[in-house]
């Protein structure tokens, strides 16, 4: 971490980037002061639905449902790295995009 602090500001450069993208979009994120974005879907079929369209479409987002979080909050877990280029993040937003049009 201390030979590399590049590696950190990459990494929450692209937590920015995600962030404000996804938002940019109309979805709504839960508070994170880590690497990993909680995505708030609601409904827990909805989201694993979510989950598997994003999958397919070759972006892994967690779905997370009851009983790990509370009934109504079911949330997409979102990890980012810094080794993920804008070119990932640009294509991941196409594809949030593109299912939350379809929903």
């Amino acid at each position: 971490v201390e030979r590399e602090p590049e590696r950190r500001e990459a990494l929450w450069r692209n937590c920015r980037a995600l962030q404000e993208g996804l938002t940019a979009l109309g979805f709504s994120l839960s508070e994170s002061q880590s690497p990993i974005l909680p995505l708030v879907i609601g409904d827990a079929d909805k989201c694993m639905r979510f989950s598997e369209r994003l999958l397919e479409k070759g972006i892994f987002a967690q779905g997370i449902r009851p009983p790990t979080v509370p009934p109504g909050t079911s949330r997409l877990r979102i990890t980012l790295m810094a080794t993920h280029t804008r070119a990932h993040i640009d294509r991941a937003l196409d594809a949030f995009h593109e299912l939350k049009k379809a929903t």
